[in-house]
């Protein structure tokens, strides 16, 4: 399955409006369409408070890729916070990683800053850390698929 940017529907008077992201099914969240300025505002402001929570290694790649899966949001801001409480002196980067033979492949690398004094005991805890994020219920396999976490 392609994923396409949010669809663009108009009304009587012709003010734009953006529907829910594609690879969200029904019981995620009500669909309710908003204006296009404000979505765009409204997707500049959570980019910007992800650069701040993370060191973005290609900016310009992962704003496009969000863009066209603007559901991470949500997702890359529980992450955040499972992180944080299990990596709590850590920093943290995100990459867009393509996929050379399957653009459907293609995700966000989430690397946890380590070094190797620790990195046996960060690799254990990373293990658990991946197996909480598995379990996270509200959030569909096909967005956890475009998210994985690795420590560098």
């Amino acid at each position: 399955m392609v994923m396409s940017p949010p669809e663009i529907n108009y009304d009587e008077s012709t003010e734009m409006y953006v529907t829910s992201p594609a690879s969200l099914n029904d019981n995620y969240f009500e669909s309710n369409p908003i204006s296009y300025l404000k979505y765009f505002e409204s997707f500049e402001f959570k980019f910007n408070e992800l650069s701040n929570n993370f060191n973005l290694i290609n900016p310009k790649e992962i704003h496009e890729f969000i863009l066209l899966h603007d559901d991470l949001f949500d997702y890359l801001n529980e992450l955040k916070n499972l992180l944080q409480l299990s990596f709590k002196n850590n920093d943290f980067c995100i990459e867009f990683s393509i996929d050379p033979e399957d653009s459907l492949l293609n995700q966000l690398v989430i690397y946890i800053n380590s070094n190797d004094s620790s990195f046996d005991s960060d690799w254990e805890l990373l293990r658990k850390v991946n197996k909480k994020i598995r379990s996270f219920d509200k959030f569909p396999s096909s967005l956890k698929k475009l998210v994985s976490v690795d420590l560098w």
